[in-house]
C-alpha cells in the first residue's frame, strides 16, 4: 500500500496533470473570496440599504447612536466564528473522505451562502447568510492542502501552496471591477468603452449593484464543481487520505490532536497562523471603509485602487513561494521559508507610513506593497503545516483555523466597537473648534482607521520571531514516499 501511494505521487508530479489541478485550487479560492470581498467593497451601500446603523442588540436601542461600525465589524466576526467552527469540521473530513466529493460540495454549499446574501432584506438575514457562508468556505483550506500534499512533493509545496492562496488575490481583485461593470448603466460594455477615466472616477452617483453580483458569484461557483469533477474524478487515486489514515497511522483524531499540542510545533503555529491573519483580514475588513470615509473614494475609484491592492496581494503569494522554491536549494527549505516570511513581516511594518500621508501615488503604492507582503505569509504558513503529519494534514489546518477565526472575531468585532467610539471621540473635539461637521467625520474617519492600520502592520514581526524556534529537524517532517518518520 505505502508503495503503491508512493508511485502514484511520483507519477502524478512528474506530469503537468497536478499543476492543472492546482489551477483549480486556485479558482476556487478566488470563489471563495468573491463572495467575501464583495462585502467589504458595498459595505458602505449595504449598510445604507439594510439600515445597519438603527440596528442594535438592546432592548433599549439609543436612537441617535449610531451602530453601523459595530454591526459592521460584529458582522465579519460572526462570519469568523462559522468559519471557525467549519474549519474543525472540514479539517476531520478532509481526511476522512475523499476530496474529490467533498470540495466541490463545500463550493456549492458557500456559492448557495453568497446568493443568499444577495436576497437579504435586513441585517439578521444578512448575517445568517454571511455565517452559512462563514461555515462552508472554511473547507476550502483543508481540501486544498490535503490535495498539495498528495500530489506535490515537498520541496513543489510552497509553489503549490501560493497557487492556492493567490487565487484569494485575484478573486478580490475581480469583485471591486465585476461590482463596478455591474453598477454602471450599460454594464461591462460602457466600463470597457468609457472615454473620460477622470469621469468615471469622479462619480458620485453610482450606486453599488451588490445583491445581483453575489448572484452572479453563485452560479460561478456550481460551474466550478461540475468542472471539478470532469477533471478530478477519472483520477481520483492520487488522493489517497483515506488509505493513508488508515495504513500510516492508526491512532484517533483526538490522540493525534492531544499529542499535537503538547508539541511546539502548535504553539508556533497557532502564533504564526493568528499574526498574519489579524494583519490580513483586518485590511481586507477595514481599508476599503477607509479609502471611502477617510480619503473620499468614488465606486469606480475604490474598484480601481482595490483591482491594484489585490493585484499586487497574489503577486506577494505567487513570489514568496518561487522564491522560496528557488532558495531552498541554496540554503535549505528552514531557512528559506524564514528568509522569506522575514522579508515579509519587515515589510508589513510600513503601515505605519501609509497612514500619515495625504491621498496621492505614494501612499496608493505603499498600500499596495502592504498587500503584496502580507499576503505573501500565507504559502510559508500552510508549508509549516503540512510537515506537521501526512495522515492529519486536514487535522491541524482545520484546528489551526479553528483557533485563529476565533481569535479573529474578537479583532473585528472589537475593532468595530473601538473605531466607532474613536470617531464619536474625535468628531466632538473637532467640533468643539469650529470645523464643519462633514469636515469633522471625515477627518474623525481618518484618525481612527490610521491608528488601527497601524497597529494591524506590527503581528508579522511577533510570527516571525515565534518561527526562529521552529525545529530545524522536526519530527513531524515527511519522506517523499508519504511515510510519517518519527513522533511529534
Amino acid at each position: 500500500m505505502k508503495m503503491q501511494i508512493a508511485s502514484d505521487s511520483s507519477s502524478a508530479s512528474s506530469s503537468y496533470w497536478p499543476w492543472a489541478i492546482c489551477i483549480l485550487l486556485l479558482l476556487a479560492t478566488m470563489l471563495n473570496y468573491m463572495d467575501r470581498v464583495l462585502l467589504n467593497q458595498a459595505a458602505s451601500q449595504i449598510k445604507s440599504d439594510l439600515e445597519i446603523a438603527s440596528f442594535s442588540w438592546s432592548s433599549t436601542p439609543s436612537p441617535t447612536r449610531d451602530h453601523s461600525d459595530f454591526n459592521y465589524g460584529f458582522l465579519e466576526g460572526a462570519f469568523g466564528i462559522s468559519f471557525a467552527l467549519g474549519a474543525l469540521f472540514f479539517g476531520w473530513a478532509a481526511d476522512r473522505y475523499s476530496v474529490v466529493w467533498l470540495y466541490p460540495l463545500c463550493v456549492l454549499g458557500w456559492s448557495i451562502a453568497g446568493v443568499g446574501s444577495g436576497y437579504s432584506e435586513n441585517y439578521p438575514q444578512l448575517l445568517a447568510s454571511r455565517c452559512l457562508l462563514g461555515f462552508f468556505e472554511a473547507a476550502n483550506w483543508p481540501c486544498g492542502l490535503v490535495t498539495t500534499r498528495c500530489l506535490l512533493s515537498r520541496e513543489r509545496r510552497s509553489l503549490g501552496n501560493g497557487i492556492l492562496h493567490g487565487g484569494g488575490a485575484i478573486g478580490a481583485m475581480l469583485t471591486p471591477m465585476l461590482l463596478l461593470a455591474f453598477s454602471l448603466p450599460g454594464g461591462i460594455t460602457e466600463l470597457l468603452k468609457t472615454n473620460s477615466l477622470a469621469d468615471l472616477l469622479a462619480n458620485t452617483k453610482l450606486v453599488p449593484e451588490w445583491r445581483f453580483a453575489f448572484k452572479f458569484i453563485g452560479m460561478l461557483g456550481a460551474i466550478w464543481a461540475f468542472i471539478w469533477i470532469l477533471l478530478a474524478l477519472p483520477k481520483k487515486h492520487y488522493w489517497p487520505s483515506a488509505n493513508i489514515s488508515k495504513s500510516v497511522s492508526s491512532e484517533s483524531t483526538w490522540h493525534f490532536i492531544r499529542r499535537f499540542i503538547k508539541g511546539r510545533q502548535f504553539w508556533i503555529l497557532l502564533a504564526t497562523v493568528c499574526s498574519i491573519n489579524a494583519t490580513w483580514q483586518f485590511l481586507r475588513v477595514w481599508l476599503p471603509p477607509y479609502m471611502q470615509e477617510a480619503q473620499g473614494y468614488t465606486l469606480a475609484k475604490l474598484s480601481f485602487f482595490s483591482m491594484g491592492y489585490y493585484l499586487m496581494a497574489d503577486l506577494g503569494a505567487m513570489l514568496a513561494g518561487a522564491l522560496t522554491f528557488y532558495l531552498s536549494k541554496k540554503m535549505g527549505i528552514e531557512t528559506a521559508r524564514l528568509v522569506v516570511f522575514g522579508l515579509g513581516a519587515v515589510v508589513c511594518l510600513q503601515a505605519w507610513g501609509c497612514t500619515q500621508l495625504e491621498d496621492g501615488w505614494i501612499l496608493r503604492i505603499l498600500l499596495w506593497l502592504l498587500g503584496m507582503a502580507s499576503m505573501g505569509l500565507f504559502p510559508i504558513y500552510f508549508a509549516q503545516s503540512q510537515d506537521i503529519s501526512t495522515a492529519h494534514t486536514g487535522r491541524v489546518t482545520g484546528l489551526m483555523g479553528f483557533c485563529c477565526w476565533i481569535f479573529l472575531f474578537f479583532i473585528q468585532a472589537g475593532a468595530g466597537q473601538w473605531i466607532g467610539q474613536r470617531k464619536e471621540v474625535l468628531v466632538s473635539e473637532f467640533e468643539k473648534k469650529q470645523i464643519s461637521l462633514v469636515i469633522a467625520k471625515q477627518e474623525a474617519a481618518r484618525r481612527a482607521y490610521s491608528e488601527a492600520i497601524t497597529l494591524a502592520g506590527i503581528p508579522p514581526i511577533f510570527a516571525l520571531a515565534c518561527l526562529l524556534f521552529w525545529p530545524k529537524k522536526s519530527n513531524g517532517h515527511l519522506t517523499e514516499a508519504g511515510t510519517e518518520m518519527g513522533s511529534l
